[in-house]
């Protein structure tokens, strides 16, 4: 396993370029202060997309090839916004169309199993579920982590499982077992869950150069 010190010399390797932390903590606040007048809603939306774009590396603070500028209330600096693939715009707009079910998810009021429901649907059927779980997180990321390939394959080769190149998360069990993971490595190292979760990350991302310079 990991030990703190560990994790905090490779959440400094993250990518904080393409990953600009300022936009998601900023998002994240939205999402978090947000009342459910309609007041709020715009607001709300506007910082799910941005969130989502975020979550595919498509949100930056500086100029990139192809990217088009534009603006976040209550973010002064400049930025940019790369396009998605058309197989990803349509979780985003599935994830808009629940953002009532969110804000219920948020205040308790919607039971985990019933948002989850919800939540798996703005993907298809057998698809990863890694954009499902960042919806639970950005409305609960106290409670839910951020899930992708690369921490996924960090959790099996600290437990000593086998991890293929292709090996991803495709299921809410798989999401479950590795919420159990991080929720311990938090309380094992007493280390924020950002910190964490940047740690595992950039591990993640050194098994991939391992295997390729095998």
């Amino acid at each position: 396993m990991l030990s703190a010190h560990e994790l905090r010399q490779l959440a400094g390797q993250y990518d904080g370029r393409r990953y600009p932390e300022s936009i998601y903590t900023h998002c994240l606040g939205v999402l978090a202060g947000a009342s459910r007048a309609d007041a709020d809603i715009d607001r709300v939306e506007r910082a799910i997309w941005v969130l989502f774009h975020w979550k595919l590396g498509k949100v930056h603070t500086h100029k990139t090839p192809g990217g088009d500028p534009f603006s976040l209330q209550g973010i002064a600096t400049p930025l940019y916004l790369t396009r998605c693939q058309p197989n990803s715009e349509q979780p985003i707009a599935a994830a808009l169309n629940l953002v009532d079910e969110g804000l219920l998810f948020r205040d308790g009021a919607l039971p985990h199993d019933e948002f989850k429901v919800q939540a798996g649907t703005i993907t298809e059927r057998r698809a990863s579920i890694v954009l499902p779980a960042f919806l639970m997180h950005i409305w609960r990321p106290h409670d839910y982590p951020i899930l992708d390939r690369y921490v996924f394959q960090a959790m099996l080769a600290l437990l000593k499982e086998q991890v293929r190149r292709n090996t991803q998360p495709r299921s809410w069990a798989h999401y479950e077992e590795y919420t159990r993971f991080f929720d311990c490595l938090v309380s094992e190292t007493g280390l924020s869950r950002r910190v964490v979760d940047k740690g595992l990350w950039v591990y993640g991302h050194t098994l991939r150069t391992c295997r390729e310079n095998d």
